[in-house]
C-alpha cells in the first residue's frame, strides 16, 4: 500500500518509473553498449525535461490527475526527439557527414530505438526526420542572429513538440503530419487537423512554447554531461 503522495510527487515517481521501464527495453532490445548508452541520455534528459515542464505545457497540466505510467512513458518518447536532435547536431559538427548520410544515420538510430520500445513505425521515423528539419533550421537561424546582432522570430518547433505531446495526453495532434512540408518557416506554413480550431481544444499555449524552446538547451547540456566523452563522439 502506498502512503499518500502529493500530486507533483506522483508525476515525478511515473516519470522515473517510465524512464526505468525505456532503459529495461533498450537494455535488452540494444545489443551495442556504446549505442545504448547514447540512446538511455536522450530518455534521461527527456525523463528529467518531462518533470520540469509538466506544469507549464497545457495539455500535461490538464492530464495530471489521469496520468499512468503508459501515458508518461509516451510522454518521455516525445521528448527524446528533441534530444536526439541536439546529440545527433553535435555529431554533424564532429564528423560532417553529406546530406544523405546524415538522414542514413538518423533514420537507422531512430528505427532502432522505436522497435526496441515496440513502436518502429514509419510514421515515427518520417515525423522525427521532419522534426530534426525543423530543428536545425531554426538552430542555423539563431546562430546566424547571433552573428549578426539580429533579434530572432519566434520558434515553431516547440509548437510542433507540443501537437506530439498532446496526441499522446488524449487531446489529439492538431499537425497533420501526413501533409505538413518542413522546414515551416511561417506560421501561415502550418497545416492544421482542424483549420477552425487550429492548436486544438487547449488553443495557443505560448507558455508550453515557452517553457519546451527553454527547456531543450538546458537538459541538451544534461544529456552530454552525463555521456562518456567515447558516446559524446558517437
Amino acid at each position: 500500500m502506498r502512503f499518500f503522495e502529493s500530486k507533483e510527487a506522483r508525476e515525478r515517481r511515473l516519470y522515473r518509473e517510465a524512464y526505468a521501464s525505456i532503459s529495461h527495453s533498450l537494455t535488452t532490445g540494444i545489443p551495442n553498449q556504446r549505442q545504448r548508452d547514447i540512446y538511455l541520455s536522450w530518455f534521461a534528459a527527456a525523463s528529467a525535461m518531462a518533470e520540469d515542464v509538466a506544469g507549464s505545457v497545457a495539455c500535461l497540466r490538464k492530464t495530471l490527475d489521469a496520468r499512468d505510467l503508459d501515458q508518461a512513458t509516451r510522454i518521455c518518447q516525445v521528448l527524446a526527439l528533441p534530444m536526439a536532435s541536439v546529440w545527433f547536431r553535435s555529431l554533424d559538427r564532429t564528423v560532417n557527414p553529406k546530406a544523405d548520410e546524415r538522414r542514413r544515420l538518423r533514420s537507422a538510430a531512430v528505427s532502432s530505438v522505436f522497435h526496441a520500445l515496440g513502436d518502429a513505425s514509419p510514421e515515427t521515423v518520417r515525423d522525427f526526420l521532419n522534426l530534426d528539419i525543423q530543428y536545425n533550421y531554426e538552430a542555423d537561424l539563431e546562430e546566424a542572429r547571433e552573428k549578426s546582432g539580429e533579434h530572432g522570430g519566434p520558434p515553431r518547433y516547440p509548437a510542433l513538440i507540443i501537437s506530439k505531446l498532446a496526441g499522446v495526453t488524449g487531446f489529439g495532434d492538431y499537425i497533420d503530419w501526413s501533409k505538413q512540408a518542413f522546414p515551416v518557416t511561417k506560421d501561415e506554413d502550418f497545416i492544421f487537423v482542424n483549420a477552425a480550431q487550429p492548436y486544438g481544444e487547449l488553443a495557443y499555449d505560448l507558455n508550453g512554447i515557452i517553457a519546451i524552446e527553454m527547456s531543450i538547451p538546458i537538459f541538451g547540456a544534461e544529456m552530454f554531461r552525463a555521456l562518456s566523452p567515447a558516446a559524446r563522439r558517437g
